[in-house]
């Protein structure tokens, strides 16, 4: 039955991560910082409902962990890097490389018990069946980037003249989150001449994009370091969802701060973005919620792979039969690998568990 939950929970982070960002596909989010401030606020919206209904149901009040909030200090984090990442290599190829770098750290993490966490939930047998379901993941994630997108909103619904209707593409950060479908590698990011004219540039987004993989690899550490070291915490992970999700909103705040001085208090803001940016909150929130129960009942060797890769179906799909962003023969044939690599993947890791 604990399978069956953590295999639901899979599902939920899957569906969730790959659709939240659909509410803002047509809003221009600027340069992604005040996307953070609604966009966090639905987040914390949706914990504090979890908390209030895990209250109700279990009677008990101290379901606060402080060391908790420190998860949500590290994938805001990673997940604030995302801008000067895409500027540097591009969003294909940053999502690949924040990625594969997150699956790693989090499988690493799972099976050697790092960073003090115990590998009792992530017993595997036979591993090299699981270690074959990490390899066909991460080469499912370097396929995706060779599936090109192509820019529907201004090839085909250009405003009428004087109109004011705003129909820009996101571009910025509502294609940064490292679960979004990695599917959307451009023409432009593959012939970006600012990484022929500076190479610095582009080894700097190679290295950030692999430090933000390390911070959402490990943003569930501190939970369950909590877990698993207090003897009085909770062992129910939906019991740290509302800490961490404190943890986010404020670090949002105080990047956003800072942000604002050094804009002068001039900052991009984008008045229409703010009710799509917090409903793709709510979305993504739900979606971590998934998460957490995955690691609670899988273990980070099952969960990782599973949601790292699985989201990029979901968000294909939709750029495929709704907003037909993906087009073409050769794009139907990469898709295919993808999600064939994508599904023995799955097939390995679920088999490998003991």
């Amino acid at each position: 039955m604990g399978d069956l939950i953590g295999y639901f929970g899979v599902l939920l982070a899957i569906f969730f991560f790959g659709s939240n960002f659909i509410v803002t596909k047509k809003y221009e989010t600027g340069d992604g910082f005040f996307f953070q401030i609604p966009f966090c606020l639905g987040i914390w919206t949706t914990g504090l409902v979890v908390n209030l209904i895990r209250f109700e149901y279990t009677g008990e009040t101290n379901r606060f962990y402080p060391t908790a909030m420190l998860a949500g200090l590290i994938w805001e984090s990673g997940n604030i890097l995302c801008i000067p990442i895409i500027a540097r290599i591009g969003m294909g190829l940053g999502l690949i490389i924040w990625g594969t770098s997150a699956l790693l750290i989090g499988w690493f993490t799972g099976y050697f018990g790092l960073f003090g966490l115990s590998s009792e939930k992530d017993q595997i047998d036979p591993l090299w069946l699981n270690l074959l379901g990490l390899g066909f993941a991460t080469l499912s994630l370097l396929a995706a980037f060779k599936v090109k997108k192509t820019d529907v909103l201004h090839e085909d619904s250009a405003p009428a003249k004087g109109s004011t209707e705003d129909t820009t593409a996101v571009a910025t950060n509502a294609d940064c989150d490292p679960l979004a479908s990695p599917l959307v590698g451009s023409e432009e990011n593959a012939t970006d001449t600012s990484l022929q004219i500076n190479p610095r540039r582009h080894w700097e987004g190679i290295a950030m994009a692999m430090l933000a993989g390390l911070f959402f690899g490990s943003n569930f550490d501190p939970c369950t370091w909590v877990q698993e070291h207090d003897a009085k915490a909770s062992q129910s992970s939906l019991d740290y969802v509302f800490s961490h999700f404190c943890g986010i909103l404020l670090t949002a705040l105080a990047y956003f701060l800072g942000y604002c001085v050094f804009k002068h208090n001039h900052p991009v803001i984008n008045p229409r973005l703010a009710l799509p940016a917090f409903v793709s909150g709510v979305c993504w929130a739900i979606a971590q919620i998934g998460w957490f129960i995955a690691n609670g009942k899988l273990g980070y060797t099952t969960s990782f792979p599973l949601i790292l890769i699985g989201p990029g179906f979901v968000g294909s799909m939709w750029d495929v039969l709704v907003f037909r962003e993906i087009r073409g023969r050769e794009n139907f044939l990469w898709l295919a690998l993808v999600f064939g690599l994508a599904i023995a993947s799955a097939t390995c890791t679920v088999n490998s568990r003991s």
